[in-house]
């Protein structure tokens, strides 16, 4: 006899599938209630350059809640994850885990705490590590390395504000199936990126592939500034590649720096303080200024250029007052470039000006107290004062006339 949905009837059938589902519930509740989490590392020293695997574990494959593991983000760079799930019967007893890895670099020396991982209700027993130096050459050039990082920052002594020139050089010798390079983030500074390059290099007989970037920082604090290392993660082919080979883990650091950042000298008097390599002062006009008429309109715009300061630390012009003139400024202009030297600030500010009457209207001369950190001088940029002779209108000298 062959068994249909019909052989229950529906208040019977809900009902099973009720009891089922509760069941279910009961049992899944009672296995959460029962299971264990535990946190475990494959070791417990290591150095700088070397990575470990965090394994967190539930004593049940049905196990659904994920690991907390931002927190770890604090002291370690989360490289991978993988999970798994494991069923084992021994003598008819049943067991079963769920296990999530997770390989972790230190981001610095010392005695880390892994701390305590939420899953679901429950956590994980807070773990301790020792975080050494890096053996001594890894983090600079070595005849027998495939990979490594080179870092240097200039000048070693500045002034608050002052551009320095930081440079992180990847050299490589092995093809990269991934990488990630971090960026700088140094406290009480400002950064930023002056491009990248890439060439080729012959160090000790080998040639490398070299990735090159600059960056500017401008300390914004006297004391001590502390340039931590950046940290490289790449997967680079392996001794005998093969299409599912996922290549081996490289993690490299560049080394960490330290300089010292002075106030502004006291001989400095200026209204701004202004560290540059150079600093001068432009302007440029619509029209022909020898030539103007009253009525006649003409915009002058002034350009502040800056080597090696941003252009927002540059100062604003002060205002004009010409009796004679009307004068109609506009926004300012804010603009960075690179070149070699480094970052170039330019700030721009423009006045559409109408003479009304004829006569002759004197623009004062503009000076800006700077500091001149290739001489280590104060110096002044000046744009020298300029007369305008506006002649009369066509219609106004007939009206005189007559």
């Amino acid at each position: 006899m062959r068994l249909t949905n019909n052989a229950f009837p529906t208040t019977q059938r809900h009902w099973l599938t009720a009891s089922l589902l509760l069941l279910l519930t009961l049992l899944s509740t009672a296995l959460h209630a029962d299971t264990n989490v535990r946190a475990s590392v494959d070791r417990n020293r290591l150095s700088m350059d070397e990575t470990l695997t965090l394994s967190l574990t539930a004593d049940s494959m049905l196990f659904s809640d994920e690991p907390e593991v931002a927190a770890l983000e604090n002291d370690f760079h989360i490289l991978n994850r993988q999970q798994s799930s494991r069923t084992n019967i021994i003598n008819g007893s049943i067991s079963s885990s769920r296990q999530w890895d997770l390989t972790l670099a230190p981001k610095r020396e010392g005695e880390i705490t892994i701390p305590a991982i939420r899953m679901g209700d429950k956590s994980t027993r807070p773990l301790t590590i020792t975080v050494t130096r890096a053996p001594q050459g890894t983090a600079n050039r070595s005849s027998d390395q495939q990979v490594w990082l080179e870092a240097d920052i200039t000048p070693r002594r500045a002034y608050v504000q002052q551009q320095l020139e930081y440079t992180v050089r990847l050299f490589s010798s092995v093809n990269f199936l991934d990488a990630s390079l971090e960026q700088p983030e140094i406290e009480h500074a400002l950064v930023e990126s002056l491009g990248e390059n890439r060439y080729r290099q012959r160090v000790d007989g080998r040639v490398y592939q070299v990735i090159e970037r600059r960056y500017a920082v401008f300390p914004q604090r006297s004391g001590s500034l502390s340039i931590p290392a950046l940290t490289l993660q790449a997967r680079v082919e392996s001794y005998r590649p093969s299409l599912l080979d996922p290549g081996r883990l490289v993690i490299k650091r560049s080394p960490p720096m330290e300089i010292q950042v002075q106030a502004p000298p006291a001989s400095f008097d200026g209204a701004l303080w202004l560290p540059a390599k150079n600093i001068e002062l432009f302007e440029e006009w619509s029209d022909d200024p020898e030539q103007l008429q009253a009525g006649q309109s003409i915009t002058r715009r002034v350009d502040i250029r800056a080597e090696g300061l941003m252009a927002a630390q540059l100062p604003k012009l002060p205002p004009l007052n010409l009796p004679g003139i009307k004068l109609y400024p506009d926004q300012p202009g804010l603009q960075n470039t690179t070149d070699e030297s480094g970052l170039i600030g330019l700030r721009s500010e423009s006045t559409a000006m109408i003479p009304t009457q004829p006569g002759d209207y004197t623009l004062p001369e503009l000076r800006i107290a700077w500091w001149n950190t290739e001489t280590n001088q104060p110096e002044v940029a000046v744009l020298p004062a300029r007369t305008l002779r506006i002649a009369a209108a066509p219609g106004q000298i007939q009206d005189e006339a007559t």
